[in-house]
This record gives C-alpha cells, structure tokens and sequence, in this order.
C-alpha cells in the first residue's frame, strides 16, 4: 500500500481580507505562487487591489473550481505584470487574472468592491423542526422561521418566500416578534466567537439594535416581554445563562444561570409583572424579579415533581390565576401551583391526554381554550375552566377531563410548532408540512375542521441532493423523513416523492451520459439496505433492493458508464456490484475493507479502474478494482485489493518561517567560527608579562566570547523547530470527486477551519485550495508541491 501526504504552505503574505476572483473555467494558477519573483508579483498585485477581496468572488471562485475545468500552469514572470494590471482601478482589478503570460480579462460578471454576493436564495427545501417555538405572525398574513443559517418570511397567500441571511455564520437559533409587530429579533450561533441577537424592524428589515455577550456560543430560546420593554434570553451549553435585556439601550439588566441542561423555551407572565417561567430537559422552573438589599434579583424555583418521575417538559401556558399548566414525556398534562404539582390530567380511564410527549400548549384568551399537540399527531382542545376547576382526590392527584375536540393530523408525523389566529390554526409537523386548519363555527364539532397542507419541506438534514441536466428539477433525499422527492425550483413545485421505512443515509445518480434524464436513483440506508428507484410519471418505482451491509451505509458511488456500482459502509468495508442501468438490476461482484474509519464520500475514477474514499480522519484512500475475471467468488466475497493512501493536511500558520536549508548554513557557520575562535586561544601566550598585559588579553577574551555566535542549540526555538505539520489537527474529507473525464485528478472539500475544494493534478504534482476560514471569515489561497510517492515535497 502506497503512502502519498498532501500538505499545504502558504506561499504569500496575505492582507486582512483576501480573496480570489477567477473567471468562468479557470482558477488561479499555482505556478503563480511558487518561484520567488512570481510571489513577490502577486504580493504586489494583491497590495495594490488585483486580487480583491467581494462577497460574490467567494461563491464564484468556488464554482469555477467546482466546475472541473483545466488548469494549465501559467508562466507569470516580472516583466509580463504590464502597466495596465498595476495602473488599472479597483474596477477593473477585480476582473482580471494571470494567465499564460498575459492579463486576461474575466469573463464572469464579478460584482465590484463591496456588493452583495451575486447568487441569491431561491428556494428552502427543508427545516429542522426539533427547533421547538419557530412559528411566529409577523403580520397578519406572514409568518417568520428560522431556517439553517437564514430567517424565512413566507406570506401566507401567495407563499412566496423572503429570507435575512444570518449575520454570525453558524446559523440562526430563535427568532421572535415585538407585541407591537413592529420588530423581530434574530438570535444566532457563531463558531469565533459569542453570538449576538439582532433586533430589526419590520417590515423595512432594517437593522435595529445588537446585543452582545449574551452567551458563549449560540441561544437556545429569546422572548419580548408582553409590553415589548424587555427581551429574555437563554443560552445553550456550556453556560446556560438567563439574560434580561433593556434592548433599546443595549444593556443587560439581569443575569443568571437557568439550568445545567438544555432551556427549550423562556416566556413572560401575562398576569402577573416581573415573573417568567422556564422549561427543558427534566425541569421547569418559576422565576420572579426580587428587590433585595443588595437591588434587583431573578430569584427561581425548580418545580419539583414528587413522586412522578423526571420529565422533559417542551410546552407550557400560565393560567389567569397564575397557574401553570405543562405536558410532560408520558403524555399527561400537569397543572402547577408554586412549585408543586396540584394535579396531573389524563383522559378518561385514565389514558394520557397524548399518546407520546406533549410538544405544544397554546391558550385562546378570546374563546379560553387550550390547544394541544403531542408526538401522536392529534390537536385535542381543552375547556380551560374545566382544566382549572380539576380537584384530585385525596390519595391520588389524577384528575380525568374529556377533550373538547380532537383533530388528527394526516399521516406522516406528530405537532412540533401551532399558531392560533382566529378561525385557523397553523400547524408544523414533525415530517417537515405545514397546514392550515381551518375550524368550524361550532368548535365542539371536531369533523368540522379542515386541513389544507400549504408545505411540504424535508424535516431535517438533506443527504443528497443531485439537479438533472435536461430540465430544472432537482432529486433530493432526506434522513429524518426517508423520502426522495423531485423538485421543480423553477416553478418552487413538488413532483414526485415517496417515502420508505428506516433513515436515508446517501444518494446516487446515474450519470446523464447513460441516462440523459436521470431517473434512476440509488439510496442507501442506516439499516444497510440500498434500494433501486426510477421516477416515472405516476411517482418513484422501485426497481430493486439488496442489503450488503449491517451497518449503516455512508456513500454510494456510480461508475462514469453506469456499470459499476459502490456502496461503502460506515465500518469501511467496501461492497462492489454490477449494474444494469436498463432496469436497475444488482449483481454483486466482491467486498473489501479499507485500513481507514469513518467514510464520508466516494468517487469513481472515469475509466472505472480505481474507487476513491474520502474520510472524516483527514485522508483519502484510493482502491485499484481488479477484474472479473481475477475475482473469485466461490467462497466469500471477500477479496484483497491494493490501496493507495493520500493524507490531506494544512499547515502551522507561522509569521517567521526558517527554512531547512538556512538551518544548515547557520550551523556550518557556527562550526566554522568556533574553530577559528580555538586557533586564536591557542596562539595567546600562556601567562601574561605583567598586569596591564593581562588585563588586555582578559578583554580581548571577553569581547571575542561575545561575538562567537550562538549554537542553534542554544538559540530561541525557531518555529522550523518543530514540525507545523505535527501541530495541525487532522481535518476531515467532507467531499471528494473525480474531475469529469478524468482518470488522474480528483477534487475534495475539506472541514475544520480550512473548509474550501481542493484540486489535485496527480500527474502534474500540483494542488490548489480556496479555503474559506470560519474564524476570521476570510478567503485564503494554499499552492503545495505533492509528490504522488512515498515522500511529499513542498515549494515556498
């Protein structure tokens, strides 16, 4: 097994902000970085703006790269840098790159200095719905979410959808609307650094406000007090902290730690002034603004189950008497007086209100119901003054209370999130739909209630997504709902979807050279089965099914000719199968195990001679596929295969760098006048002939002993020292892909704080990263030398 280490050095002193424009099909040129005088004219272009530093060249250099164009090595000297490229204005700068000896102008439209990035959000096509409290009224016909790293506005009647970007990188955590409608807040995540929640105006969406340092690394829950003075705050792990905000003045007014565990939701009592309630993982707890001696106190109050066990609590409404009423994990709905429980309520003989968890708790002041929602899918609606007049018996404080209706949701998931306006309630499931429900005259009438589905978004992480190259559809497939859907972000329609039993895990196309309309789809599932299906105009057909593994299959991978087909699993073990793309046929060929953990992608070569698989632990692996005929299977399919290693690593960063080469003539030089420094004692006289001598040859000594030079022993540890490459974490192979039509070039996204594609030429020994750091939000060029055998070498 062959041993190849791709590492990555910095070849240019980089400003602030860096970032590379390149036109359509090409990229910037490594060549560009390596020899000296090529390095310090790009330094210079760089300084005076040819390299600028856009929001859109960030997508459109990433684009270019993923575009698999060729790259052909350009010779950039001193004197082809003309005085056009050095005189020419920020304008023009950013459209320009280095290529084959001359300035050639981009034929992308790259947007100037300062502009907004060029690709805009068309579509979402999923939502994370265990986010719990993400269905707001920002007017009377739109709705506000959080979605991934952007806030969704979607107006009701048209549903059209509008979207705020997040402003701190890792995602939006909560959104919630002023009393007044006239501002939301936005409370984010962020990787770098504290987050901070943005408070806009609607429906200008202008930035209002900014809290900072709110908590460590991302909130869990945010609420306007009912008077729109104040926001309330709850940070996620490891701080947990509860913050009462004075939002328009920017300031904290009170601050503590709400619980050691996750705070799902935190809200202000409606009734009662200063007091708010909190509840999550095993707790809710019952908070007040005390005045002390020492000034304004949150003073709470866990609320103590007794003899029930622990319980989750997601959901809970405060009663006009200041009662609170709470779901729990086993579907009981429980009634809080100070602390303790009065009474647990349960449905007649004694079934619980919920045949799962209670996810959602919503009071109508105007008709006094209460509406509930569990993980069973039902909205059951309860008489509040029947809640509160509940009275246990003496030895057991079960009180049983019949519904006032019941609606069952269609098949598919239970209520995660509910909106309550007027004669419809708006209802988000756990399978990603959202629906209108619109109710009766007679809310008693439970066959009276209408559903319309209005959405219908994947529920979770998308595990693949492929777009056909004859038309504008694209094939996505999820693990949290296990459906293949087709989808037509032109028109923002659902074709075709199905759904199937257990978790999607991956997903492979067959490639448009074999079938131009790419129909045919593979997925592979965490139960070890992959199954075969075709679009067609009636729905997704099901063409086969195999189980090559018992663990999870993390990537599938079909051949340029679609012939070949490989389903690698989460244990590394490798399955090989024959393909027939006519009717999806599987005939399995042989299995081998990889020396490596954790595989994340894979792809083919085009001559469908070698697999490469990506992993987690930062290293590819490529696998040579023998023959048919050197393949025997009669027996096991189990057989040897030669492997060949790449390890992808990035570098030290260092602001003083001493080569090795310069290491060595400082030692050469140390050795030397070390020498000379022994000849010179050995020729003094022994003895000196009086005192004034004596004294003379004492200081010649000693200034002789200053200018001897330093051992690099004994000098301060250089950062060459120490092996950069040993000091860097391995970072993970989130993507990898052969260049198309290519046999010996392959591409590969990498994790970590370098996350960005990587393009390695294997024949030419050279390889180009564009990565994007997640610290400090900049663009950054890598250029690297790799020898494809046993040893890796590098160019400065």
């Amino acid at each position: 097994m062959e041993h190849t280490t791709i590492r990555y050095l910095p070849t240019i002193k980089e400003p602030d902000r860096l970032v590379h424009s390149a036109p359509a099909g090409r990229g910037l040129m490594p060549d560009l970085l390596q020899q000296p005088d090529k390095q310090h004219a790009s330094s210079e272009l760089m300084q005076s703006g040819a390299i600028a530093d856009t929001a859109g060249t960030q997508a459109a250099a990433l684009n270019t790269a993923a575009a698999g164009e060729d790259t052909a090595p350009a010779e950039v000297t001193a004197g082809s840098r003309s005085a056009a490229a050095v005189e020419a204005t920020p304008a023009e700068a950013t459209a320009r790159i280095f290529v084959s000896e001359q300035v050639v102008p981009s034929t992308a439209v790259d947007p100037p200095v300062g502009s907004s990035p060029t690709a805009s959000l068309l579509h979402v096509i999923s939502s994370n719905v265990a986010k719990r409290n993400n269905l707001h009224f920002v007017d009377a016909e739109t709705i506000i979410m959080a979605v991934g790293s952007v806030v969704l506005l979607l107006h009701l009647p048209t549903m059209q959808q509008h979207y705020l970007p997040g402003r701190d990188g890792g995602g939006v955590a909560a959104v919630a609307v002023h009393p007044s409608k006239q501002f939301f807040l936005v409370a984010e995540k962020c990787r770098s650094r504290a987050p901070n929640i943005y408070v806009y105006q609607y429906p200008s969406l202008a930035l209002a406000h900014t809290l900072p340092q709110g908590t460590e690394i991302a909130y869990s829950c945010a609420v306007f007090s009912n008077d729109g003075s104040m926001i309330a705050s709850v940070g996620s792990g490891p701080d947990y902290l509860l913050t009462l905000w004075d939002w328009k003045a920017g300031t904290t007014l009170l601050r503590c730690k709400a619980f050691s565990q996750e705070v799902y939701d935190v809200r202000f009592s409606a009734y009662i002034p200063g007091n708010l309630v909190t509840c999550g993982t095993g707790h809710i707890r019952f908070w007040k603004m005390a005045t002390t001696f020492t000034g304004l106190k949150l003073q709470g109050q866990i609320g103590k189950f007794g003899a029930l066990e622990l319980s989750d609590v997601a959901a809970f409404v405060e009663m006009p008497d200041g009662k609170v009423l709470s779901g729990s994990e086993s579907g009981a709905l429980l009634i809080w007086d100070g602390g303790l429980i009065k009474a647990v309520l349960c449905r007649s003989g004694g079934a619980p209100c919920h045949a799962g968890a209670v996810q959602v708790l919503v009071h109508d002041t105007q008709t006094n119901y209460v509406l509930s929602g569990g993980d069973d899918g039902m909205l059951r609606l309860w008489d509040c003054n029947k809640l509160n007049d509940a009275e246990p018996g003496e030895n057991d404080i079960t009180c049983e209370v019949r519904p006032a209706a019941e609606v069952p949701l269609p098949a598919g998931g239970g209520v995660r999130g509910v909106l309550w306006d007027k004669r419809s309630w708006l209802v988000q499931d756990t399978s990603g739909a959202l629906h209108m429900v619109t109710l009766p005259i007679n809310l008693l009438d439970s066959k009276g209630y209408v559903i319309t589905k209005l959405l219908d978004l994947h529920s979770g992480a998308v595990h693949g997504a492929v777009t056909c190259s004859d038309r504008h559809v694209l094939i996505t497939v999820s693990a949290a709902d296990s459906r293949i859907r087709a989808f037509d972000y032109r028109f923002q329609q659902q074709q075709q979807a199905r759904q199937f039993q257990g978790h999607a895990s991956c997903m492979a196309i067959l490639p448009a050279g074999v079938d131009p309309q790419q129909c045919t789809a593979v997925i592979g599932f965490t139960d070890g089965i992959m199954r075969v299906v075709r679009l067609c105009a009636d729905g997704w057909i099901l063409l086969a099914a195999e189980k090559p593994h018992k663990v999870p299959i993390t990537c599938l991978a079909l051949s340029s000719d679609g012939s070949k087909l490989a389903a690698v699993a989460e244990n590394s073990r490798i399955f090989f199968f024959q393909f027939q793309p006519n009717d999806g046929t599987l005939t399995p060929q042989f299995s081998c195990k990889v020396p490596a953990s954790g595989p994340t992608s894979c792809s083919w070569s085009h001559d469908g001679r070698h697999l490469l698989v990506g992993f987690n632990t930062g290293v590819a692996i490529e696998v040579a596929v023998p023959g048919p005929a050197s393949i025997d299977t009669t027996r096991t399919y189990e057989q040897p295969a030669d492997t060949r290693t790449y390890t992808v690593q990035m570098p030290w960063q260092q602001k003083v760098r001493s080569t090795t080469s310069q290491r060595q003539q400082q030692q050469q030089l140390f050795q030397q006048q070390h020498l000379e420094q022994k000849q010179q004692e050995s020729e003094q006289p022994s003895r000196a002939a009086d005192g004034s001598e004596a004294a003379q040859i004492s200081t010649q000594a000693e200034k002789q002993q200053q200018q001897a030079p330093q051992s690099p022993a004994q000098m301060a540890p250089s950062e060459e020292d120490v092996d950069p490459f040993q000091k860097t974490p391995v970072l993970p192979i989130t993507w990898l892909q052969h260049k198309e039509g290519s046999s010996d070039r392959f591409m590969l996204w990498v994790g970590g704080s370098a996350a960005g594609q990587v393009r390695v030429n294997r024949s030419g020994n050279m390889l180009l990263i564009s990565t994007l750091d997640r610290v400090c939000h900049t663009f950054r060029c890598y250029a690297v030398c790799v020898s494809l055998h046993d040893q890796a070498r590098w160019v400065l």
